[in-house]
Protein backbone atom coordinates (compact mmCIF):
# COMPACT_ATOMS: atom_id res chain seq x y z
CA UNK A 1 0.00 0.00 0.00
CA UNK A 2 1.19 3.17 -1.43
CA UNK A 3 0.41 6.90 0.60
CA UNK A 4 0.42 9.92 -1.36
CA UNK A 5 0.59 13.40 1.12
CA UNK A 6 -0.90 15.36 -0.86
CA UNK A 7 -0.91 18.67 1.50
CA UNK A 8 1.29 21.68 1.99
CA UNK A 9 3.37 22.24 4.88
CA UNK A 10 1.59 24.77 6.92
CA UNK A 11 4.13 27.18 8.23
CA UNK A 12 5.72 27.60 4.22
CA UNK A 13 2.23 27.04 2.26
CA UNK A 14 0.78 29.51 -0.32
CA UNK A 15 -1.65 31.69 0.57
CA UNK A 16 -4.50 33.53 -1.45
CA UNK A 17 -3.66 37.10 -1.88
CA UNK A 18 -4.85 39.47 1.02
CA UNK A 19 -4.96 36.08 3.33
CA UNK A 20 -3.15 36.12 6.56
CA UNK A 21 -0.37 33.63 6.92
CA UNK A 22 0.32 30.93 9.15
CA UNK A 23 2.48 32.00 12.01
CA UNK A 24 4.00 30.29 14.88
CA UNK A 25 5.13 31.34 18.55
CA UNK A 26 7.32 29.37 20.93
CA UNK A 27 5.63 29.44 24.35
CA UNK A 28 8.20 26.88 25.90
CA UNK A 29 11.64 25.67 25.25
CA UNK A 30 13.73 22.51 26.86
CA UNK A 31 16.72 24.25 25.48
CA UNK A 32 15.73 27.58 27.63
CA UNK A 33 15.19 25.27 30.51
CA UNK A 34 11.76 24.32 30.02
CA UNK A 35 10.24 20.97 31.04
CA UNK A 36 8.62 20.80 27.21
CA UNK A 37 8.65 22.57 24.02
CA UNK A 38 5.58 24.14 23.59
CA UNK A 39 4.06 26.32 20.71
CA UNK A 40 1.07 28.14 19.71
CA UNK A 41 -0.22 29.35 16.45
CA UNK A 42 -2.21 31.21 14.59
CA UNK A 43 -3.73 30.49 10.79
CA UNK A 44 -6.44 31.34 8.22
CA UNK A 45 -9.00 29.29 7.71
CA UNK A 46 -8.10 28.78 3.73
CA UNK A 47 -4.47 29.01 4.19
CA UNK A 48 -2.01 26.14 2.29
CA UNK A 49 -4.27 22.91 1.78
CA UNK A 50 -7.42 23.62 3.12
CA UNK A 51 -11.49 22.32 2.86
CA UNK A 52 -13.96 25.21 1.67
CA UNK A 53 -18.03 24.84 3.33
CA UNK A 54 -20.62 26.16 1.74
CA UNK A 55 -20.64 28.72 4.75
CA UNK A 56 -17.31 30.03 3.07
CA UNK A 57 -19.61 31.79 0.01
CA UNK A 58 -23.36 31.28 1.48
CA UNK A 59 -24.71 33.38 4.63
CA UNK A 60 -26.90 29.82 5.27
CA UNK A 61 -24.71 27.36 4.32
CA UNK A 62 -23.80 24.90 6.54
CA UNK A 63 -20.09 25.49 8.11
CA UNK A 64 -17.68 22.96 8.70
CA UNK A 65 -19.03 20.79 11.29
CA UNK A 66 -22.11 20.34 10.09
CA UNK A 67 -20.66 18.44 6.67
CA UNK A 68 -20.77 14.51 6.39
CA UNK A 69 -17.23 12.64 6.57
CA UNK A 70 -18.86 11.37 3.57
CA UNK A 71 -17.72 14.02 1.66
CA UNK A 72 -13.72 13.83 2.84
CA UNK A 73 -13.63 10.18 2.88
CA UNK A 74 -13.89 7.86 0.28
CA UNK A 75 -13.34 6.77 -3.59
CA UNK A 76 -12.07 9.56 -5.61
CA UNK A 77 -10.70 10.48 -9.32
CA UNK A 78 -7.29 12.17 -10.02
CA UNK A 79 -7.40 13.43 -13.68
CA UNK A 80 -4.83 15.05 -15.18
CA UNK A 81 -5.73 18.89 -16.92
CA UNK A 82 -3.99 22.01 -17.47
CA UNK A 83 -5.99 25.11 -18.52
CA UNK A 84 -9.43 26.34 -18.17
CA UNK A 85 -11.99 23.23 -17.68
CA UNK A 86 -14.83 23.40 -20.07
CA UNK A 87 -18.40 22.19 -19.53
CA UNK A 88 -17.47 19.10 -21.99
CA UNK A 89 -14.12 18.34 -20.27
CA UNK A 90 -16.19 18.63 -16.77
CA UNK A 91 -18.24 16.10 -18.74
CA UNK A 92 -16.04 13.68 -19.62
CA UNK A 93 -13.69 13.49 -16.17
CA UNK A 94 -17.09 12.19 -14.30
CA UNK A 95 -17.72 9.72 -17.28
CA UNK A 96 -13.92 8.73 -16.94
CA UNK A 97 -13.96 8.26 -13.23
CA UNK A 98 -17.42 6.31 -13.56
CA UNK A 99 -15.61 3.65 -16.02
CA UNK A 100 -13.11 3.19 -13.35
CA UNK A 101 -15.27 2.87 -10.26
CA UNK A 102 -18.98 3.36 -9.24
CA UNK A 103 -18.10 5.72 -6.55
CA UNK A 104 -14.90 7.64 -7.39
CA UNK A 105 -16.63 10.44 -9.71
CA UNK A 106 -18.31 12.10 -6.68
CA UNK A 107 -14.71 13.24 -5.75
CA UNK A 108 -13.23 14.57 -8.27
CA UNK A 109 -9.13 16.14 -7.88
CA UNK A 110 -7.76 18.38 -10.77
CA UNK A 111 -4.20 17.72 -11.03
CA UNK A 112 -1.96 20.18 -12.58
CA UNK A 113 -2.15 24.06 -13.32
CA UNK A 114 -6.01 24.10 -13.93
CA UNK A 115 -8.96 26.41 -13.70
CA UNK A 116 -12.89 25.49 -13.18
CA UNK A 117 -15.03 27.69 -15.72
CA UNK A 118 -18.88 28.44 -14.04
CA UNK A 119 -19.74 25.81 -17.35
CA UNK A 120 -17.55 23.01 -15.63
CA UNK A 121 -18.88 24.08 -12.00
CA UNK A 122 -22.31 23.48 -13.40
CA UNK A 123 -21.98 20.55 -14.63
CA UNK A 124 -19.91 19.21 -11.57
CA UNK A 125 -23.16 20.22 -9.41
CA UNK A 126 -25.69 19.18 -11.81
CA UNK A 127 -23.66 15.52 -11.70
CA UNK A 128 -24.22 16.15 -7.85
CA UNK A 129 -20.31 15.81 -7.01
CA UNK A 130 -19.59 15.67 -3.04
CA UNK A 131 -16.37 17.37 -3.57
CA UNK A 132 -14.16 18.82 -5.54
CA UNK A 133 -10.39 18.86 -5.57
CA UNK A 134 -7.61 21.20 -7.18
CA UNK A 135 -4.15 22.10 -7.09
CA UNK A 136 -4.74 25.86 -7.23
CA UNK A 137 -5.55 28.29 -3.80
CA UNK A 138 -9.08 28.52 -5.19
CA UNK A 139 -11.25 26.98 -7.33
CA UNK A 140 -12.04 29.30 -10.38
CA UNK A 141 -10.15 32.26 -11.67
CA UNK A 142 -8.16 33.94 -8.69
CA UNK A 143 -8.94 37.34 -9.57
CA UNK A 144 -12.70 36.63 -9.54
CA UNK A 145 -13.33 33.03 -7.64
CA UNK A 146 -17.28 33.68 -6.31
CA UNK A 147 -18.83 32.55 -9.64
CA UNK A 148 -17.45 29.21 -9.46
CA UNK A 149 -17.52 29.13 -5.58
CA UNK A 150 -21.58 29.96 -5.83
CA UNK A 151 -22.54 27.15 -8.07
CA UNK A 152 -20.38 24.55 -6.35
CA UNK A 153 -21.09 25.32 -2.46
CA UNK A 154 -24.56 26.32 -3.75
CA UNK A 155 -25.55 23.07 -4.86
CA UNK A 156 -23.66 21.38 -1.40
CA UNK A 157 -20.82 20.30 -2.90
CA UNK A 158 -17.25 20.69 -0.83
CA UNK A 159 -13.90 22.39 -1.79
CA UNK A 160 -10.41 20.70 -1.27
CA UNK A 161 -8.25 23.73 -2.28
CA UNK A 162 -4.55 23.67 -2.77
CA UNK A 163 -3.55 20.21 -3.00
CA UNK A 164 -0.50 18.77 -4.71
CA UNK A 165 -0.48 16.07 -7.27
CA UNK A 166 2.78 16.45 -8.85
CA UNK A 167 4.07 12.40 -7.53
CA UNK A 168 0.51 11.34 -7.83
CA UNK A 169 -0.58 8.83 -11.24
CA UNK A 170 -3.83 10.08 -12.51
CA UNK A 171 -6.78 7.18 -11.74
CA UNK A 172 -8.24 6.19 -9.16
CA UNK A 173 -7.65 6.43 -5.24
CA UNK A 174 -9.30 6.38 -1.86
CA UNK A 175 -9.30 9.88 -0.17
CA UNK A 176 -8.85 11.30 3.26
CA UNK A 177 -9.23 14.73 3.41
CA UNK A 178 -10.97 15.46 6.70
CA UNK A 179 -11.31 18.95 8.23
CA UNK A 180 -10.67 19.76 11.52
CA UNK A 181 -14.04 19.98 13.66
CA UNK A 182 -14.39 23.35 14.23
CA UNK A 183 -17.96 24.94 15.22
CA UNK A 184 -19.08 27.33 13.10
CA UNK A 185 -15.91 27.81 10.54
CA UNK A 186 -16.58 28.68 6.78
CA UNK A 187 -13.60 26.35 6.24
CA UNK A 188 -10.16 24.38 7.57
CA UNK A 189 -7.15 23.14 6.77
CA UNK A 190 -6.71 19.40 7.02
CA UNK A 191 -4.46 16.58 6.08
CA UNK A 192 -5.19 15.24 2.69
CA UNK A 193 -3.64 12.01 1.55
CA UNK A 194 -4.13 9.86 -1.27
CA UNK A 195 -3.78 5.62 -0.66
CA UNK A 196 -3.18 3.72 -3.63
CA UNK A 197 -4.01 0.60 -3.98
CA UNK A 198 -8.20 0.94 -3.76
CA UNK A 199 -8.91 0.97 -7.27
CA UNK A 200 -7.44 1.36 -10.75
CA UNK A 201 -4.76 4.14 -11.67
CA UNK A 202 -3.90 4.86 -15.58
CA UNK A 203 -0.28 4.57 -15.57
CA UNK A 204 -0.77 0.79 -14.51
CA UNK A 205 -1.27 -1.43 -17.45
CA UNK A 206 -5.16 -0.49 -17.41
CA UNK A 207 -5.91 -1.46 -20.94
CA UNK A 208 -7.20 -4.81 -20.17
CA UNK A 209 -9.23 -3.09 -17.14
CA UNK A 210 -10.87 -0.82 -19.42
CA UNK A 211 -12.20 -3.60 -21.78
CA UNK A 212 -13.74 -5.08 -19.37
CA UNK A 213 -15.59 -2.74 -18.10
CA UNK A 214 -16.81 -1.44 -21.35
CA UNK A 215 -18.11 -5.33 -22.29
CA UNK A 216 -19.21 -6.29 -18.56
CA UNK A 217 -21.02 -4.70 -15.52
CA UNK A 218 -22.20 -6.66 -12.39
CA UNK A 219 -24.45 -5.60 -9.54
CA UNK A 220 -25.63 -7.54 -6.54
CA UNK A 221 -28.13 -9.11 -8.57
CA UNK A 222 -27.86 -8.38 -12.05
CA UNK A 223 -25.15 -8.65 -15.15
CA UNK A 224 -24.62 -6.36 -18.44
CA UNK A 225 -22.76 -7.41 -20.97
CA UNK A 226 -21.41 -6.37 -24.60
CA UNK A 227 -21.95 -9.38 -27.08
CA UNK A 228 -19.26 -8.75 -29.67
CA UNK A 229 -20.66 -11.44 -32.03
CA UNK A 230 -24.02 -9.47 -32.38
CA UNK A 231 -23.06 -5.91 -31.59
CA UNK A 232 -25.73 -5.95 -28.97
CA UNK A 233 -25.93 -5.16 -24.75
CA UNK A 234 -27.73 -6.92 -23.04
CA UNK A 235 -28.78 -8.03 -18.96
CA UNK A 236 -29.94 -10.13 -16.80
CA UNK A 237 -32.01 -9.45 -13.21
CA UNK A 238 -31.51 -12.69 -11.28
CA UNK A 239 -33.91 -13.11 -8.24
CA UNK A 240 -34.05 -16.21 -5.52
CA UNK A 241 -37.15 -16.85 -4.45
CA UNK A 242 -39.10 -20.43 -2.44
CA UNK A 243 -39.24 -22.04 -6.30
CA UNK A 244 -36.11 -21.44 -6.77
CA UNK A 245 -34.27 -18.55 -9.31
CA UNK A 246 -36.06 -16.31 -11.43
CA UNK A 247 -34.03 -14.55 -14.31
CA UNK A 248 -35.32 -12.03 -16.18
CA UNK A 249 -33.26 -10.95 -19.86
CA UNK A 250 -33.35 -7.71 -21.29
CA UNK A 251 -31.46 -6.04 -24.52
CA UNK A 252 -30.61 -2.45 -23.54
CA UNK A 253 -29.00 0.22 -25.41
CA UNK A 254 -25.77 1.46 -25.30
CA UNK A 255 -26.84 4.78 -23.32
CA UNK A 256 -28.38 2.10 -20.69
CA UNK A 257 -25.18 0.39 -20.48
CA UNK A 258 -23.02 3.09 -19.99
CA UNK A 259 -25.25 4.52 -16.50
CA UNK A 260 -25.60 1.24 -14.85
CA UNK A 261 -23.91 1.31 -11.82
CA UNK A 262 -23.80 4.98 -11.24
CA UNK A 263 -26.94 4.66 -8.61
CA UNK A 264 -26.29 4.19 -5.17
CA UNK A 265 -29.18 1.87 -4.70
CA UNK A 266 -29.05 -1.42 -6.91
CA UNK A 267 -33.11 -1.61 -7.30
CA UNK A 268 -32.11 1.91 -9.52
CA UNK A 269 -29.98 -0.20 -11.87
CA UNK A 270 -33.08 -2.73 -12.21
CA UNK A 271 -35.73 -0.09 -13.23
CA UNK A 272 -32.68 1.69 -15.33
CA UNK A 273 -32.44 -2.19 -16.95
CA UNK A 274 -35.87 -2.68 -17.22
CA UNK A 275 -36.68 0.32 -19.18
CA UNK A 276 -35.05 -1.85 -22.33
CA UNK A 277 -36.45 -4.42 -24.62
CA UNK A 278 -37.32 -8.07 -22.58
CA UNK A 279 -35.91 -10.80 -25.20
CA UNK A 280 -37.51 -13.43 -23.21
CA UNK A 281 -38.11 -14.54 -19.22
CA UNK A 282 -38.43 -17.51 -17.52
CA UNK A 283 -39.81 -17.96 -13.72
CA UNK A 284 -37.59 -20.76 -12.64
CA UNK A 285 -34.59 -22.48 -13.79
CA UNK A 286 -35.01 -25.29 -11.39
CA UNK A 287 -37.32 -26.35 -14.66
CA UNK A 288 -35.10 -24.95 -17.57
CA UNK A 289 -36.54 -23.53 -19.72
CA UNK A 290 -35.64 -22.89 -23.86
CA UNK A 291 -35.60 -19.35 -24.89
CA UNK A 292 -35.44 -17.59 -28.36
CA UNK A 293 -31.42 -17.51 -27.89
CA UNK A 294 -30.30 -19.89 -25.95
CA UNK A 295 -31.02 -22.91 -23.11
CA UNK A 296 -30.67 -22.02 -19.48
CA UNK A 297 -29.87 -25.06 -17.40
CA UNK A 298 -26.74 -25.53 -14.87
CA UNK A 299 -26.15 -28.21 -12.25
CA UNK A 300 -28.66 -26.87 -9.79
CA UNK A 301 -31.35 -27.28 -12.60
CA UNK A 302 -30.48 -31.02 -13.01
CA UNK A 303 -30.63 -31.94 -9.45
CA UNK A 304 -34.05 -29.53 -8.81
CA UNK A 305 -35.05 -31.69 -11.84
CA UNK A 306 -34.20 -34.92 -10.66
CA UNK A 307 -35.78 -34.55 -7.51
CA UNK A 308 -38.79 -33.30 -9.68
CA UNK A 309 -38.77 -36.61 -11.30
CA UNK A 310 -38.32 -38.84 -7.71
CA UNK A 311 -40.97 -37.42 -6.70
CA UNK A 312 -43.55 -37.60 -9.77
CA UNK A 313 -42.49 -41.94 -9.86
CA UNK A 314 -43.04 -41.96 -6.44
CA UNK A 315 -46.59 -40.44 -7.14
CA UNK A 316 -47.23 -42.65 -9.95
CA UNK A 317 -46.37 -45.50 -7.92
CA UNK A 318 -48.59 -44.75 -5.27
CA UNK A 319 -51.53 -44.21 -7.54
CA UNK A 320 -50.71 -47.90 -8.76
CA UNK A 321 -51.16 -49.28 -5.80
CA UNK A 322 -54.26 -47.91 -4.69
CA UNK A 323 -56.35 -49.60 -6.49
CA UNK A 324 -54.94 -53.43 -5.50
CA UNK A 325 -55.51 -52.43 -2.09
CA UNK A 326 -59.05 -51.52 -3.25
CA UNK A 327 -59.78 -54.52 -3.97
CA UNK A 328 -58.74 -56.64 -1.08
CA UNK A 329 -60.70 -54.77 1.10
CA UNK A 330 -63.83 -55.68 -0.92
CA UNK A 331 -63.13 -58.93 -0.94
Amino acid sequence: MKIYDISQEVFGCRVYPGDPAPEKKVLASIEKGAPCNLSAFSICAHNGTHVDAPFHFLSDGKTVDKIGLEAFVGPAFVAEHEGVVTGAEAAEMIEKARRLDTEAWKRILIKGPAVVSAEAAKVFAAAGILLLGNESQTVGPEEAPAEVHLILLGAGAVLLEGIRLAEVPGGVYLLCAAPLNLAGADGSPCRAVLIEGYGIHETHNISEVKEEMTTKKKGNNWTAYYDPDTGRYFAEIMYTSREGREQYDFEITQDIFARLGTFDKDYENDELIKTGKRTYSFENTMYGTLGPERLVWDEEANEAMAETVRKQEQKEQKTKKEPKEKKKRKK
